[in-house]
């Protein structure tokens, strides 16, 4: 996270999880958390091997100033 593109953000204040959605009918939405990087300026899960590509990402951060999570569309192509 950076402020205003100058300046990394400390992210212990944000809040944060993503929902995946795989494109294969036999994998399983999955859930995770994002925690804080050692840094503590990136906020960051692993998948694993549980998701194959292409899959696509809600993730719902919730920044310390609002009071309710903000959506983000992601969208994960196939493996080049």
């Amino acid at each position: 996270m950076y402020k205003a593109f100058t300046e990394h953000i400390h992210v212990d204040r944000f809040r944060a999880f993503a929902h995946v959605f795989p494109s294969m009918e036999d994998e399983l939405d999955i859930i995770r958390f994002l925690s804080p990087s050692n840094g503590g300026t990136v906020l960051a899960t692993a998948f694993g091997d549980a998701v194959s590509r292409p899959f696509q990402i809600e993730l719902y951060v919730k920044f310390p100033e609002s009071n309710e999570p903000q959506l983000f569309n992601i969208i994960v192509g196939p493996a080049p």
